[in-house]
């Protein structure tokens, strides 16, 4: 594939199957689905405008950027992208399956104020890091979970905001490393319904406030906030 390949599904679904590689891109425009299957290599990048990305293989989008505008990224499998992602506008992730669990190894920059939704019932990970701006995260209706995982501490700023039905899980590691792995590396803002989930303490930056209008549990809650620098109100248990 040596030139740009722009997949425009008006509706329906659409699949495009077979190994993908060379220099070229791939954008999905449209208000359909396409799901695209494959080991696939191609170094271009993806673009995502609209509509649905459905992937089967954790290298369905080769092996270049991931470039989101709008629109909704989903699999019904586990996988993990290498890719980088950046984010330029409000978009939905669909993770389909009690078990699924969709991985974003490599660094998420979700932008300036924009609002990711997740659905399904399996989990999100993100174990490559997450930066940019105001981030909101948000339910599609039923109850979803969100991890942060690894060694690899956030940079956003500003408010990473949840709301009511999500669950925000801190699998973060390496509080004794140097400089620490920092997991709320701004403010945080948990609506009511929402939760957070500490499996170990300590993985705020010590200017973050915290506004908890919903539930923190677990590793030393009353250490992790009381340590903070920023104003910290709600409740815990």
């Amino acid at each position: 594939m040596e030139d740009p390949l722009t997949l425009f599904i008006e509706n329906g679904t659409a699949t495009q199957s077979g190994i993908l590689s060379g220099p070229g891109s791939v954008t999905k425009t449209g208000a359909g689905g396409l799901t695209i299957t494959g080991d696939n290599t191609y170094e271009g990048g993806t673009f995502l405008q609209a509509g649905t990305l459905w992937t089967t293989a954790s290298d369905s989008l080769g092996i270049g950027d991931v470039t989101i505008q709008s629109g909704t990224l989903g699999s019904a499998v586990t996988a993990g992208f290498i890719n980088k992602f950046f984010v330029t506008g409000d978009f939905t992730i669909a993770v389909q399956g009690d078990g699924t669990i969709l991985d974003f190894f490599s660094n998420v920059d979700m932008g300036s104020s924009n609002t990711v939704t997740f659905t399904g019932d399996g989990i999100a990970c993100f174990e490559g890091g997450v930066s940019g701006n105001n981030i909101s995260f948000l339910t599609g209706g039923n109850p979803a979970v969100v991890t942060f995982c690894s060694d690899v501490s956030n940079t956003f700023t500003g408010t990473l905001h949840l709301s009511a039905d999500m669950h925000l899980e801190l699998w973060k590691i390496g509080n004794d490393f140097d400089p620490p792995v920092i997991v709320i590396s701004g403010d945080l803002l948990v609506d009511e319904g929402g939760t957070v989930i500490l499996i170990t303490s300590d993985q705020f930056a010590p200017t973050s406030a915290v506004e908890l209008n919903g539930l923190m549990t677990g590793g030393n809650v009353m250490n992790s906030i009381s340590e903070l620098n920023g104003a910290s109100t709600g409740r815990s248990v």
